[in-house]
């Protein structure tokens, strides 16, 4: 026998009289966590720590580039063609797949059929990479 105040446990829930509190045994219906800001604060603290790592990391290579000479101007140039130079690849050499013969059978009607398969694996491309390999090479030499 419950009471209006026994307390009932049913799915993690304890609440007086049913899950709804009005004794019918209803589950409430809507999210457990009502955060109507989060998204927003979310982002704009993302956005703080990406500008902040960025700082420190520009403050950390331009540290570094003045160690071994470079100015900042040049630093800049150096940068900026890498990001740039590394949408561009130039290809080396091309590396050509086997051809494999698969044979499989279809039965068609009660008929037995043997049906060839070539499968192609692909080729493969050797590339150079310019912002990778080009650019850093030529800041060197400067």
């Amino acid at each position: 026998m419950m009471g209006p105040w026994a307390l009932v446990w049913r799915a993690g829930a304890l609440c007086a009289e049913g899950m709804d509190g009005n004794g019918n045994g209803r589950r409430r219906r809507g999210p457990s966590l009502y955060a109507p800001l989060g998204t927003a604060f979310f982002l704009a603290l993302a956005m703080v720590g990406l500008l902040v790592f960025g700082l420190v990391a520009l403050d950390a290579l331009s540290y570094a580039y003045h160690r071994i000479g470079i100015s900042l101007g040049w630093m800049a140039i150096i940068l900026a063609a890498g990001l740039l130079g590394s949408m561009i690849n130039i290809p080396v050499a091309r590396l050509r797949a086997e051809v494999r013969h698969i044979s499989t059978t279809v039965t068609v009607f009660g008929v037995t059929y043997r049906v060839p398969l070539a499968i192609r694996t692909g080729s493969t491309t050797i590339a150079v990479n310019v912002g990778g390999a080009s650019s850093p090479r030529r800041s060197r030499s400067t």
